[in-house]
Parts: structure tokens; sequence; C-alpha cells
């Protein structure tokens, strides 16, 4: 008897410790929109998806860049395609939508390259002209 509640006690205790330890999967934006910076030719893991989904970029040439979404068994959320500061990409995280908007592509002589990526729930609007986006900064 004293075997039997024993070994009950052990499998009850190993299945709550493996409960409490197990990873959830979160899927929920830090902030809304967030806005993330990526090298060129680097991957960054997208905030909130659980380490599951990760922006890629190519080089960032001309005004333009390579970017696809991948998730953690390297399947494509979004295909590779070319991108310009102001374009949207739509992907789909745990069950809601998501947008990615492509804020800024910065090229340095020498500098590392990188991309301002702005991602949220919410269809974001036109981004202002470059000039008047110069002036707002410098004003700040």
């Amino acid at each position: 008897m004293k075997l039997e509640r024993f070994s009950t006690a052990m499998l009850f205790s190993a299945v709550l410790g493996a409960c409490q330890t197990a990873p959830v999967s979160v899927h929920v934006l830090p902030e809304d929109p967030i806005t993330i910076s990526v090298e060129q030719r680097e991957s960054e893991y997208i905030p909130g998806s659980a380490q599951r989904l990760w922006v890629s970029l190519g080089d960032i040439t001309r005004g333009q860049v390579m970017l696809s979404i991948q998730d953690s068994e390297n399947h494509a959320v979004v295909d590779g395609r070319s991108v310009r500061r102001g374009d949207v990409v739509e992907f789909e995280m745990g069950t809601r939508r998501h947008y990615l908007q492509v804020v800024e592509l910065h090229n340095h002589l020498f500098d590392a390259d990188l991309a301002e990526l702005r991602i949220s729930t919410e269809k974001p609007g036109p981004l202002p002209p470059k000039k008047a986006a110069r002036k707002a900064a410098r004003k700040n």
C-alpha cells in the first residue's frame, strides 16, 4: 500500500512538474505596433511569436531588399519578395492577421545596412514622404 501511494505521488509530481515547465505559446505582440531593426543578410525573431516566426532579409540595394518570413520548421509563411520603403506584407501569427511595414531601409557606406520594420495587428496607412519624415525627426 505504501509503495502504491509513493508511486502515485511520484507520478502526480512528475506530471505537475512537466505541466509547469512546458513552454507557453503566446502569439501576442509585446507592443502594438512594434518596430524592429534587422541587418541585411540576417534574420530576427518576430516579437510575440514565441520564437516560432522570424523575418529574413537579403542585401539592401537601391532602396529595396528581399524579405521572407519563416516558421520554426523553416516553412515559408511569406515567400521571398522584393520590398521597398512603405510596402506592407500580411502574415498570420497564431490566429490573427498581422502586418509588417517597411519603415526605412538604411544603406550605410561603412556601417551595417539595416531595415526598420513595423509589425502591427492593424493595417498601416501610407508612410509620409521621406522629406517630411526627416523634418519631423529633426524637430524631436
